[in-house]
């Protein structure tokens, strides 16, 4: 039900869902992970709809993504991390440590 292609990146963890979540009337998927005990929810929006304002991103995640391809916010072992793929921006959500998400994911190839 979503305009573009689903990406699927390289994530250590077993992919046990996913759905369509509607944001203004658009739909974008989320891909739901499983790493352990713990849950990573991955978002992904396209470019387009960011640019048309559909979907609006913090200005400071959207400039560290800008500037050296990823945003990372963490608090009480819980983790935001933002990057962008080509023309999608993915936002990943999990009750995991910045250090046990990033080791999900090859970051060389994100």
């Amino acid at each position: 039900g979503v305009d573009f292609e689903v990406f699927f990146p390289t994530v250590a963890a077993t992919l046990v869902g996913g759905s369509v979540r509607t944001i203004n009337g658009h739909q974008y998927p989320v891909l739901v992970y499983a790493s352990q005990s713990h849950t990573i929810s991955l978002l992904e929006v396209d470019q387009q709809s960011i640019d048309a304002k559909t979907v609006q991103m913090d200005r400071v995640a959207a400039e560290d993504v800008a500037e050296s391809k990823w945003h990372w916010v963490s608090a009480d072992d819980k983790t935001l991390f933002v990057w962008k793929s080509n023309s999608i921006m993915c936002s990943v959500v999990s009750d995991l440590a910045v250090d046990e998400v990033s080791a999900l994911f090859r970051l060389e190839v994100l």
